[in-house]
């Protein structure tokens, strides 16, 4: 389903390429573990921004606000459990094509995993700053 989104659109037929599912299962779960419990939410999310009501200019704006850096990025569907990899600037200027709110989860992620940039189905953005010591709650799902 998400490789023939990405497939779709012409700009980026040759800007990507898929990961296997099990590695794509395997990092989901990996930077799970990392992120915060909801009590430790506010400690961990270096910046959130609600996309509800936001223009498309607005959220890019702040897409490119955060000072990433550049280069290859994992995008992960969480629901569906596909993963590509990409660069960042392709995903910020196509993210309208690749996240559906209200739908689906994405969540992008640099190489070393240190941040997560979250995109929720609520239409909330948030970058997560992931750290060592931090691990996961017991019992909570983030899938």
């Amino acid at each position: 389903m998400i490789h023939e989104r990405m497939s779709s659109l012409q700009p980026l037929v040759r800007c990507w390429h898929a990961l296997p599912r099990e590695d794509v299962q395997e990092s989901i779960a990996r930077i799970a573990e990392g992120m915060p419990c909801s009590g430790d939410a506010r400690r961990y999310a270096a910046q959130v921004f609600d996309a509800s009501n936001a223009s498309r200019d607005e959220v890019t704006r702040w897409l490119r606000s955060l000072a990433l850096p550049a280069g290859l990025v994992r995008v992960y569907w969480i629901a569906q459990q596909e993963g590509v990899a990409m660069e960042l600037g392709d995903f910020v200027g196509y993210y309208d094509d690749l996240w559906f709110p209200g739908a689906d989860d994405v969540w992008i992620t640099s190489a070393d995993e240190t941040w997560v940039l979250e995109f929720d189905h609520e239409e909330k953005l948030t970058l997560w700053l992931l750290h060592e010591s931090q691990r996961g709650c017991e019992g909570v799902n983030h899938q």
